[in-house]
This record gives C-alpha cells, sequence and structure tokens, in this order.
C-alpha cells in the first residue's frame, strides 16, 4: 500500500497572458475561460487550447469577459503546473456563436517562431549537428542547449533551396538520428540520443486501472521486405553490402515464430511462410553467416592493400616534388657552362625511384583485382536462387516480397548508408502498430501521486488488454490532457510486443537474418570536383602540384580549449605561401581539405586507409586556422591538411590537383589526446553508466534514485546522493566521507597521545598506557574474570566471530529472523539484504500484480499457489527455479527472467529472513 502525503497537491493547471517582449511581462493570470487541452508532441512542437466566452459571471452577475480584448495572436501563454512552466505563440482565433458565444484560442509551442523563419539556398557539404543548427538558428532569438559531445563526430550534407527553419531544424534532428527537445523557458534547442530520454518507470495501463478505452490498428500494407537504398548524387550500396545487391532483405517478422532443431524437424510453424520456404531461407541465411569470416578476411587483406598503396603513393608524390626541383636546376645550369653531370645522375636515380613506385602500385592494384575478383565470387554464391527452388521461389517473390525505396541525400559514404538502410529497415519491416487510448486524469486524483512522476511524453510505458490480445512496451508520442473532460489521451506507435522480445526468441530470430559483416574497410568514394570550391577561375590550367601546407613554423599547430559541458575545442593552426607576393603557380590555390580521425585508439592512423571515417573540411585558400567545437575530450585525434587546385578535366581527370598530405600527428606519430578524462565546469548536468551526475549551486530538476549532485556553496563543495525508499521517502542526502581528520571533534592517533580517539595499527591492536594500579572494574575484581582458555567452556565466555556474531556452534538449536518491506524496480536478480546468511525467506507482496515465493535454497525457490483446495507450492529446487529467487550471502536475490518475481516496479514486498542451525 501507498502512504498519501497530504501536503501535496493534485496536479492542475495555470494560464497567464504574457507580453511578447524580451521581459516576458505578465499581462493577468486568465481566470474566466473553460479548462484548456495541451497537447504534448515526442520531439515536436507542444500544441495549447482553450475558450473564453463572452460573457462570465463575476460576483454573482453575467458581464463581458474581461479577457476578450486582451488576447490576441501573437501574445504568449505561460501555463504553469506544479514545477514546470511553458511558454506558447498565440496562433490563431476563432469566435463563433451558437447556443453560446465564445472565442476558441489555439496556441503552438514557442519553438513555432522558427516556422515563420525561412532558410534558402543553403549548401555545405560536411556539417555537424552543432555547426549546421546554430547556422539555421542565427538571428532567430534561439541557441543550442545540451548536446551530446558525440554528435560533433558526425558530419553532414545538405542542400536546401528554401525551407521553413523549424522543418529543417525537425531534419536536420532525423539526419543526426536525434531527438530535438524545445525549451520554451530558455529558448533553447536540446539534441539528446533516444536511449537518454526514453525511460521504463514502471508505469502501465491495464482494464479496470485508469483506462475509458483502448484502440489498435495493425496495418499490413506498411510492411516491407526489400528495401532499395539510395544516398546522395544516387549512391548505392553494393560495395559494402555482402549480397551485392543494392537493396537488403529482412524476412524476420514473416518467418515468426518458425523453429526446427538440428535435424530439420519443424518445432514451431510460421504465422505465414510454409515450412519449407523458412527451411530454405535459415539454410541460406545460415549460409551467408557461415562466410562471414572469410568475406572479413579478404575486406582485411583489401585494407592491408590498400593501406600499402596510400604509403606508397604518398611517397611517389615526394619523388615527383624532388624530380621537379632537379629539373628545375637543370634548367637553370642550361647554358652557364657549369656542370650537370651530377644532377643527370639524380634525375636518372630519381627516376629510377620513380617507375619502381608506379611498379609497386599496379602490383597492388593487381592484387586488389585479384582480391574484388575472390569477393565477386564469395557474393555470387550468396544468390537467393542457390537455395530457393522454382516452387518456393514463386511463394516467396509472389507473397513475400514487399518493396520500397528509401533515400537519405544527407549521406555521402557508403558504408553510413548502408548500416543506415540496416536500422530503416529493421523498423519498417514489420506492420506498425498504432495504439490510442484514453485514461481518467489521474494527476488529478491525490491517491494516485505515486505515480504522478511516471508518466511523461517520451516515457516507455506498458498497454495491457487481455481481451484485445495487447501487451505492449512502448514509447509515449503525444501526450494530450483535457483538463475540461479531466481525461488524458495517450498515443504511441513503433511498438514492440513484449512477448516476442524474449531473449530467448530473440536467439531464434538470429537464423531469420544474415549476420551483418563489418565493411567500415571499403574506401569511401568522394566526388573532389564537387567538395571543392573553385575560388579562382585563372588558375583551372595551371597543372603545377601545389605547394604542401607548412605547420610548426608558429609553434605548437594542434591545441584545445575545454568547455563547460567538458567537451573541447580542438584548434589546428598551419601556414601557407601567399602567391600575391611569390607569383609561383604551385602557391596559386582554391583552398584546403582539412582532415579529422577520430578512435579511442592511440596508435598511428594513415589517412586514407579508413576513409568512411574520416571528416573532411573544405577550407578557403585565405584560412590558416580552424577549430572543431564540442568534441569529446578523452577521444584521440589525428589530423592533417592538403592543399588543393580546381583544373579542367584535360589537365586533371578528376578536376582536381592535391598537395601532399601534412600531418603533425604523423611527423611525431602520436595522435593528439586533448585530456585522458573528461574536465566539467559551471553548472552542468551529464549521465555516465546510468547515474546522472550534476555540479552546481541549485539540485538538478527530477533526479532519480541514485543520482549525484556536488552542491557548490562559495569555495565549499559537498558531494550528495538522491536516496528514493519509497514514493514518499526521496531526497538529497550527502554522501558519507571514506576519510576524516576528526570523529566528533577529536583527532585519530596511532601513539599514545592525550585526548585522541586510538587507532588500531596493521596488526590490528591498539597500544595503551594504564597508570595505577587497577584491580577492579566497575567494581568487579579482578578475580571475578576468566581467563583466554575459559572461552567456549561451561560458564565461560563467549567469543565473536568475524562478522561480530556468536558462532552459530555455540548457540545450539538457535533462529536469527529479521523483516523489512522495499519496493520493486523492475530489474531481474536484484540483490535485497537481511544482515546475516538467510537459510529461509518469505517474501510477500503488498499487491496482486506478484505472487508470494518462499526461498529455501541457493538453487532456487517455490511460489506459493492458492486455489480452491487451499495452498500449494510448485518449483523444484535445482531445476531452473531461480525465477523464483535463490538465497545468496547475507539475503537473497529475486528472480532472475523477465517475470522479475518479487521486484515488479512499484509494488512494495514485505520480507521475512530466517538463519536457524541444529546442533
Amino acid at each position: 500500500m501507498y502512504s498519501i502525503d497530504r501536503s501535496k497537491k493534485p496536479k492542475s493547471i495555470r494560464l497567464f497572458l504574457v507580453a511578447n517582449d524580451k521581459n516576458r511581462t505578465v499581462i493577468e493570470e486568465l481566470y474566466h475561460i473553460t479548462p484548456p487541452k495541451n497537447v504534448g508532441n515526442f520531439g515536436k512542437i507542444n500544441e495549447l487550447t482553450f475558450s473564453i466566452p463572452f460573457k462570465t459571471e463575476i460576483r454573482h452577475k453575467l458581464v463581458p469577459n474581461p479577457h476578450l480584448k486582451k488576447v490576441r495572436e501573437k501574445l504568449l501563454i505561460k501555463t504553469v503546473s506544479g514545477q514546470d512552466e511553458e511558454y506558447f505563440l498565440i496562433n490563431k482565433i476563432k469566435k463563433s456563436s451558437s447556443d453560446t458565444e465564445i472565442m476558441d484560442v489555439e496556441c503552438y509551442g514557442l519553438g513555432y517562431q522558427l516556422w515563420y523563419r525561412k532558410i534558402i539556398d543553403y549548401e555545405r557539404p560536411s556539417l555537424t549537428l552543432i555547426s549546421v543548427v546554430s547556422e539555421t538558428l542565427k538571428g532567430t532569438g534561439w541557441s543550442i542547449g545540451y548536446f551530446n559531445p558525440e554528435f560533433n563526430l558526425k558530419y553532414r550534407q545538405f542542400d536546401v533551396s528554401s525551407k521553413r527553419k523549424l522543418e529543417f531544424i525537425y531534419e536536420i534532428a532525423e539526419t543526426f538520428e536525434v531527438v530535438p527537445i524545445f525549451d520554451s523557458v530558455k529558448k533553447q534547442i536540446h539534441f539528446y540520443k533516444e536511449d537518454e530520454i526514453n525511460k521504463y518507470k514502471g508505469f502501465w495501463i491495464e482494464s479496470g486501472k485508469y483506462v475509458n478505452s483502448i484502440d489498435m490498428e495493425i496495418d499490413a500494407d506498411q510492411i516491407v521486405t526489400r528495401l532499395h537504398i539510395r544516398g546522395a548524387d544516387n549512391l548505392r550500396v553494393n560495395a559494402v553490402n555482402p549480397t551485392g545487391q543494392s537493396y537488403i532483405d529482412d524476412f524476420s517478422y514473416l518467418m515468426y515464430p518458425f523453429e526446427m532443431d538440428s535435424q530439420e524437424n519443424v518445432i514451431r510453424s510460421s504465422n505465414f511462410m510454409s515450412d519449407d520456404l523458412c527451411k530454405a531461407l535459415v539454410k541460406y541465411n545460415r549460409f551467408v553467416s557461415s562466410y562471414k569470416g572469410e568475406f572479413k578476411s579478404l575486406l582485411d587483406k583489401k585494407k592491408e592493400l590498400q593501406e600499402e598503396k596510400t604509403v606508397v603513393e604518398n611517397n611517389l608524390t615526394e619523388l615527383k616534388i624532388e624530380l621537379q626541383i632537379i629539373l628545375d636546376q637543370i634548367e637553370l645550369y642550361s647554358g652557364t657552362g657549369i656542370s650537370k653531370a651530377d644532377l643527370i645522375k639524380e634525375r636518372n636515380r630519381k627516376n629510377r625511384e620513380i617507375s619502381n613506385a608506379n611498379k609497386a602500385i599496379s602490383d597492388i592494384e593487381t592484387k586488389i583485382t585479384m582480391l574484388d575478383e575472390s569477393i565477386a565470387q564469395v557474393r555470387e554464391s550468396f544468390s537467393l536462387s542457390n537455395f530457393l527452388n522454382e516452387e518456393l521461389m514463386y511463394e516467396l517473390e509472389t507473397n513475400w516480397i514487399q518493396e520500397d525505396e528509401w533515400s537519405d541525400d544527407n549521406k555521402i559514404d557508403e558504408n553510413d548508408l548502408y548500416e543506415a538502410g540496416l536500422k530503416h529497415l529493421s523498423e519498417i519491416n514489420k506492420p506498425p502498430v498504432n495504439i490510442s487510448t484514453n485514461i481518467i486524469n489521474f494527476f488529478s486524483m491525490i491517491s494516485e501521486q505515486h505515480n504522478w512522476d511516471r508518466l511523461k511524453l517520451g516515457d516507455i510505458v506498458r498497454i495491457k488488454n487481455s481481451t484485445l490480445d495487447i501487451d505492449i512496451k512502448t514509447t509515449i508520442t503525444k501526450l494530450s490532457i483535457d483538463y475540461d473532460s479531466d481525461s488524458i489521451d495517450i498515443e504511441l506507435s513503433n511498438s514492440k510486443h513484449s512477448n516476442a522480445i524474449t531473449y530467448e526468441e530473440m536467439i531464434k530470430r538470429s537464423f531469420y537474418t544474415i549476420s551483418k559483416v563489418n565493411t567500415d574497410y571499403n574506401a569511401r568514394k568522394i566526388d573532389w570536383k564537387k567538395m571543392a570550391y573553385n575560388f579562382n577561375l585563372r588558375n583551372d590550367r595551371i597543372s603545377d602540384t601545389p605547394t604542401d601546407p607548412i605547420i610548426g613554423r608558429s609553434g605548437k599547430s594542434i591545441s584545445h580549449k575545454v568547455n563547460d559541458n567538458g567537451s573541447v575545442n580542438l584548434t589546428f593552426e598551419w601556414d601557407y605561401p601567399n602567391y600575391e607576393k611569390t607569383k609561383k603557380n604551385s602557391d596559386n590555390i582554391d583552398g584546403f581539405f582539412l582532415h579529422l580521425y577520430s578512435s579511442i585508439d592511440e596508435s598511428q592512423y594513415m589517412f586514407g586507409s579508413q576513409m568512411s571515417k574520416e571528416t573532411i573540411i573544405p577550407l578557403e585558400s585565405t584560412l590558416r586556422r580552424y577549430t572543431f567545437t564540442g568534441l569529446p575530450a578523452n577521444v584521440y585525434y589525428t589530423l592533417g591538411i592538403k592543399a588543393y587546385r580546381t583544373v579542367d578535366e584535360d589537365v586533371n581527370s578528376e578536376g582536381v590537383i592535391f598537395s601532399s598530405m601534412i600531418s603533425p600527428t604523423l611527423i611525431t606519430e602520436d595522435p593528439y589526446l586533448p585530456s585522458p578524462k573528461t574536465e566539467f565546469t559551471g553548472d552542468i548536468t551529464g549521465r555516465v553508466n546510468g547515474v546522472n551526475f550534476s555540479v552546481g549551486s541549485e539540485p538538478p530538476p527530477e533526479p532519480v534514485n541514485n543520482d549525484r549532485w556536488t552542491k557548490l556553496v562559495g569555495t565549499e563543495a559537498t558531494e550528495m546522493i538522491f536516496v528514493e525508499e519509497s514514493e514518499e521517502t526521496k531526497d538529497w542526502k550527502p554522501v558519507k566521507s571514506a576519510v576524516s581528520d576528526t570523529v566528533g571533534g577529536k583527532s585519530v592517533s596511532l601513539e599514545n597521545n592525550p585526548d585522541t580517539i586510538p587507532v588500531r595499527d596493521f596488526e590490528g591492536k591498539i597500544y595503551v598506557d594504564i597508570y595505577g594500579s587497577a584491580t577492579s572494574l566497575n567494581g568487579i575484581e579482578s578475580t571475578d574474570f576468566l581467563t583466554r582458555e575459559n572461552i567456549g567452556v561451561p560458564d565461560g565466555v563467549v567469543g565473536l566471530d568475524s562478522t561480530g556474531n556468536i558462532p552459530s556452534v555455540l548457540l545450539g538449536n538457535s533462529t536469527r529472523m529479521n523483516s523489512g518491506i522495499y519496493i520493486g524496480d523492475g530489474s531481474p536478480e536484484r540483490f535485497v539484504p537481511v544482515g546475516f546468511d538467510p537459510t529461509l525467506v518469505k517474501v510477500i507482496p503488498f499487491d496482486n500484480l506478484d505472487s508470494s515465493i518462499i526461498i529455501n535454497s541457493s538453487f532456487g525457490g517455490l511460489k506459493l499457489l492458492t486455489d480452491l483446495n487451499g495452498l500449494s507450492l510448485t518449483g523444484v529446487n535445482g531445476s531452473s527455479s531461480e525465477i523464483y529467487g535463490k538465497l545468496d550471502i547475507q539475503g537473497f536475490l529475486t528472480g532472475n527472467d523477465l517475470d522479475t518475481y518479487a521486484n515488479k516496479a512499484g509494488v512494495s514486498y514485505f520480507w521475512e529472513a530466517y538463519s536457524y542451525s541444529n546442533v
């Protein structure tokens, strides 16, 4: 049972009319309105509607409503519900007259201001989330709030002719796979990964609990089993797809729950496909997956050859530069009478070296071609027709292939596109399940206060209805609170049936799909012509190789600055000759390409070996410095830069000529590590291993159990932990220090110092001096004390064991007992301490959502059943009965399966523990 805190008030909502000025001046509170409807949209703009009657009763008289002349479009509405505040923009006003004369007011969250601004002719080849959002929000009054530094390691391209900025924010979020949250109080947009927001807090809805109605819709037309994938500039995934196709297949939903044993005897049939077709597809998937090692080995060899080729090509570039210098000297000496014999010998030697390098490159290319042929042969064996006869192929193609196309013009890399396509198909290879339910507004019920914090937009909830065969966990995408009807409408989508995600069935489903092969070794194909900026058309006929950028001349070329949120701004500096001064063709360039590679591995990286993981930034020729903002601090970075000149294709077939890649991290042979650990400053919040860590003068909002807060008061810092003992008892408490200089104001000492507390030495002894000739203690003479030899004998001394308890062998038929109450958190195999090693534990729930269990063994427990014949037990110790818990040292463990016996979320449990011995 839950106790009720009468000091807490039911959640209601108050509305204030606010001026749309810098200070958001409150004009008045809106009293004379109909109860509003507040609609929250996950990752989108929220909505608010209410009505203003033309006539209202004031002091028992029906008078014109005083709000009518003040409420106008473009003004703001501030809502206050408990501790939550939000600002809305009045967007539409509608006046009507029927039985009653009213004015309807429609409002959108303040982020809707971005709808009125446009982004026009916006084209960028390579931007991070933070960069593109910052440029989009420039001049709007909105800014970026929280973001995960990992987002700054992803780069995407954008090409927008004309789009509303709010729409573009949604597109950016989808491209980077993040969730935007609009903070109307601070006018900030926070960007989260879904797993940073989505939480299951143990809240469920079922018939008889809150529910007014449930509707569930399954649309089989939306199933996709074959997805054709396309990226920017008609990019395809053939090169990185193990099957070599431009599409990917996934029939797992249609095959489920098919299962067969090792002798191919069918244990369970599919809900849709024939057994023979399922067998053939399983064999096909196993075959392709079995070649994963061989396929990866071929890719490994190809990667090694590509790295070797990159080294030789870089060396060849240097040789050509050295040869050009020699040729320039020979030309300079012509007609001067100076001997050129040594230069000619050097020229001939350099030509031989260039010839050898060209031959080495040719040999490597031949090996790569042979590897590509082997890869093609493996892919040929992956053809479905090798495993399906004509009849099964007819069944598959006629009934079960449902095709669709998916494209992402922001994906410029095959590997990124392939990974994104796999993820997208996993989301659409089953019919979308859309659920809408209407429940009573329990926020207005003081008796339900234990659930008030368990239902928020973006949370995961469980919907149960045995009649409709619904048992689903999914994310709340829309939450509408109607304060007039005192009800809540909830919309959920992209659902997964809870009975289809058990560990056992995840293992079974592994036979339905092909194991993904790591294809990161495939080199990225880059259209340099499109990435490069041609700033000077007059140099398009210059064929000279650009001069190499210069690093290290002005000191340290790489540096960083730590941000408040623990990320770093990484700055790279270089130098380059000024063409206006030198007038050398080689110095006449269009710009630079800056390369960044990040890794948790400190080993040296060779540019070009894994281009799919390199970030490439095109820069203008006038720049000599660039800063990457908001990068993770504890990651190794390799940076490099090369100059380029765009030229006509008859001058160079690629349309661009490069200098050598110059990298300070290659010179030192060490990648750059800003910091081995992440450092935070200011009032910040972050999550580590599922626990929120905050630093600041004020406690963070909405804490959960075990959250940590470093409380700053002046120069003092106190470590606090949020302890949630029950729904009613939860608060921030100081973390007990493990080290202290004093105890109760007294210092500690190993020596015999006056007025100090003695400390045991490394042998566990306390050195003391007793002055005087004490012969008694509390009136008891020394002759009354027993000596050491009398311990454990009749009428002797009882010695304590290592735990401070009397040894059980000295207690005879003794029993220890303890009891307590705890609240379940929904996790399997939770440890509950009892204070000693128990031999029997009884657990009784306060709710009929769970069963009582009796645990009498470290191999498992028993479940208590009740029927017309009375009480009985089920479960056999030592035979997979750990689902009902088991005994452990100093406590017991709850059930270890997904049913979480004795630890269902939100359920309170009473336990009794016993320890007895028979001697």
